[in-house]
């Protein structure tokens, strides 16, 4: 690990640098926390008493602010718990604010609120303008945040319309990189079929490499005319006969190499399948290519089978299993049409390979061309086996335009040496013939494909940037005069780094994210056998996971020059993303990559801080489509922290904050029982908890059970956390539930809305009158606990 990435440990005590006095602000929240009046005031009071006095003697007492995800509807419902909090004087004494997805829009308001105040950018800090004080005009931070309750789409129809054609230019860049790989594969497999039918033919057969039967005039390529055409399906059975041979022969030695040959058999099994594939894609090139009837029956074979089993499958009873069979219909669908491209392209490549004559004389065989293309080949030879051998990674190698290529492409890119040797040959001999065709045809395709993969940026290319765009302008701005001025002013190029004093104020922030990994991956740590994603964080001082060790947020916002507030909140809060944490969608997966529904970011890797890499078009998106994301490599994958913690509390349970308040507005009902609540991200946070840090948090069940069902009887909870040292934590849970004490406004709009609050995340274009129920239902519900506002 290198010495600029640091441990969780160094992490939490630069922070408590940072906080300031920590005892004063516990101590005013302490005071104004006792004079509330709510019924939540009692068991919080508790926490007071004098025997915790004695056991949190030598320990900080850290508060702690925890707003959950739920897309805008969170983001709106906090505001109102902030309005309250502000309103009683316990925003402004809190030490951490901890975010999540949508509530990490309120969170990035909160920061660049206190960050214009704090440099006197602003005449009014964070407090002032979002608490609410009545018979006065509402403040101009909640009257921006109003205006922008349909953020996505601000300005109307020119909005919606670039919502939908950024990432579809982005989808056709994505499938340019993926489709010149497909080419690429198609170029080289059309290359070697000829190469071995002219010069090779004993080790084409050998090697299974039956291509070089389409250009035969016996038409023996038709799948099943003779057992003899099927060398790789001989040579597959033979490897996976040999390799689980040996692991039988090896039973007795021990586990690392049981375990290494185990593994090796696995590999053994999939090299065969590909050459078992070598073998079967000449009858399945010409079959698809072969009629119409062919090709329908090749794009319905999936949408077909998936009708049936939801015809025999119906009721009820499998109405996942449905939903799960129409995922994999879906999902099949992108390997499929790649498959097809490749096979298609294969045999037009073929085709063209057997008419040589009119394209050699067109482009000049024998002459300078020649020697141009040579060149350029062998150049582009030595730089990737200097790439591969580790030489790339610094000096001034580094430098060259064409070394960020795809690593994929090294082995194809390396191949070029046979077609220099053929030149070398024709200009003896005078010699040329389709295999100077196809050389052609790899070179270029593999000179794109390192092109695009240089000049790429999929975080660019990905909806990321338009979402983050429309974040940063509804959430991240400053005032531009007093509390009653209308004018704002956005503050797109705001850093985390800013968000420390002297230049900000407290709360700290803590932006929650998740890290992907996969065991497809290169991780081998026996924890992520069961859960695979790990916790991320962006902060002021640093940013990283405990897998990968943090980096100094200053160093990160170097190396990606895009990393400031708005892309942490827009990261925070990338909940469709082809890869989730812990939401399996393996499915649809490599569909989501090629349709470029990615709203997860490729961010530097933070236990990698000396290296800048660059990006890499094709290798990264090839990660996500087999979610084979690693801790390991120069890019890791970061999405919604929802994926893995929704409600934005582990990490101020794991700084053992004494008290914590949490808005919980996220969608949790019963898809089976319409507004049923069922909890299910508190009764993650607790497993989590108990598993990973061995706290236990615990609330009396009768409060639980007020909490849930259709007609919850409370909105608000006390639990309690359990640390080391005799020490408890309070917890105050503020949930967005209906329980018939609410305003006329809220009750409104909850008779012509009966999902209220329970609305999907998907609606992000809040109408006046929804942004005024969910802020309303925040303030009541916090009220509610807290009682009356000062």
């Amino acid at each position: 690990m290198d010495a600029k990435t640091v441990g969780r440990g160094e992490v939490l005590e630069q922070e408590k640098i940072h906080l300031g006095n920590i005892p004063e602000r516990w101590r005013e929240m302490a005071e104004a926390l006792q004079a509330s009046d709510g019924p939540a005031a009692k068991p919080l009071n508790d926490m007071f008493s004098d025997d915790q006095e004695r056991a949190w003697a030598k320990h900080d007492s850290l508060f702690g602010i925890g707003l959950s995800g739920g897309g805008i509807r969170s983001a709106t419902f906090n505001l109102g718990v902030l309005q309250v909090l502000a309103g009683k004087g316990v925003l402004d004494t809190a030490h951490y604010l901890s975010t999540v997805s949508g509530g990490g829009y309120l969170g990035g308001c909160v920061h660049a609120l206190n960050a214009a105040f704090a440099q006197g950018q602003s005449t009014e800090s964070a407090t002032a303008l979002l608490k609410q004080i009545h018979y006065q005009r509402e403040s101009v931070a909640v009257r921006h945040l109003r205006a922008y309750s349909h953020f996505l789409a601000p300005n109307g129809f020119l909005d919606q319309l670039r919502m939908f054609l950024q990432p579809f230019a982005g989808f056709v860049v994505n499938l340019l990189v993926l489709l010149t790989f497909v080419m690429s594969l198609a170029g080289a497999g059309g290359y070697l079929a000829v190469i071995w039918r002219d010069v090779m033919p004993g080790l084409g057969r050998l090697t299974g490499l039956s291509l070089h039967w389409l250009l035969g005039n016996e038409g023996s390529a038709r799948l099943g005319d003779s057992i003899a055409h099927w060398p790789g399906t001989y040579l597959a059975a033979a490897l996976v006969v040999v390799l689980g041979g040996l692991l039988l022969w090896l039973q007795n030695k021990k586990l690392p190499v049981r375990n290494a040959w185990a593994r090796a058999l696995s590999l053994g099994a999939l090299a065969g399948l590909g050459l078992v594939f070598l073998d079967v894609q000449v009858g399945l090139a010409q079959w698809v290519r072969a009629d119409a009837w062919g090709r329908l029956l090749y794009w319905a074979a999936v949408p077909l089978l998936a009708a049936v089993l939801i015809w025999r499958f119906r009721g009820k009873r499998f109405a996942s299993l449905r939903g799960k069979v129409l995922l994999i219909a879906a999902g099949a669908m992108a390997p499929l049409a790649l498959l097809w491209t490749y096979l298609a392209l294969l045999h037009g490549v073929m085709t063209a390979a057997q008419v040589p004559e009119f394209l050699l004389g067109w482009i000049g065989w024998g002459n300078h061309t020649f020697g141009l293309f040579a060149a350029a080949g062998l150049l582009l030879v030595a730089i990737g086996l200097f790439w591969a051998c580790g030489y790339g990674r610094s000096g001034w190698l580094r430098r060259l335009p064409v070394l960020p290529c795809p690593r994929l492409w090294l082995p194809l890119t390396c191949l070029l040496a046979i077609p220099m040797a053929l030149w070398t040959l024709n200009a003896v001999t005078g010699w040329a013939g389709p295999a100077a065709v196809l050389s052609l045809v790899l070179l270029l395709f593999s000179v794109i494909a390192s092109i695009l993969g240089f000049l790429v940026n999929i975080n660019m290319t990905a909806p990321h940037s338009f979402y983050r765009d429309r974040l940063s302008e509804a959430y991240v701005f400053q005032p531009t005069g007093d509390a009653t001025s209308p004018d704002t002013r956005t503050w797109d190029d705001l850093k985390l780094s800013e968000l420390t004093p002297p230049h900000a104020r407290c709360p700290y922030p803590l932006i929650n994210a998740t890290m992907n990994v996969s065991r497809n991956g290169k991780d081998k740590h026996k924890e992520m056998a069961v859960r695979s994603p790990d916790f991320f964080l962006f902060s002021p001082l640093y940013v990283g996971s405990d897998l990968t060790g943090y980096c100094p947020t200053a160093e990160m916002e170097r190396r990606d020059p895009h990393l400031n507030l708005p892309t942490a909140m827009a990261i925070s809060g990338a909940a469709a993303s082809s890869n989730m944490g812990d939401i399996g969608l393996g499915e649809i997966r490599m569909l989501m990559t090629v349709l470029n529904v990615r709203l997860g970011y490729w961010l530097p890797n933070p236990g990698l801080p000396k290296t800048r890499p660059s990006m890499d078009a094709l290798h990264n998106l090839q990660l996500e489509m087999w979610g084979a994301m690693s801790k390991d490599s120069d890019f890791v994958n970061v999405s919604d922290g929802g994926h893995i913690e929704n409600l934005g509390a582990y990490e101020l349970i794991r700084r053992q904050c004494r008290f914590i308040i949490l808005g919980e507005a996220e969608d949790d009902s019963d898809p089976n029982a319409k507004g049923l609540a069922t909890m299910a991200a508190l009764a993650r946070l607790m497993r989590m908890v108990r598993i990973d840090l061995g706290y236990f948090i615990d609330f009396a069940p009768a409060d639980l059970q007020a909490l849930e069902g259709h007609d919850p009887k409370r909105c608000w909870a006390v639990g309690t956390i359990y640390y080391p040292d005799n020490r408890t934590g309070r917890i105050l849970y503020l949930k967005a539930a209906l329980t018939g004490g609410e305003d006329h406004v809220i009750k409104d709009y909850a008779r012509a809305n009966p999902a209220f609050p329970q609305e999907s995340t998907a609606d992000q274009f809040f109408s006046e009158q929804q942004f005024e129920a969910y802020r309303s239902l925040g303030y009541h519900v916090a009220k509610t606990a807290l009682g009356a506002v000062s």
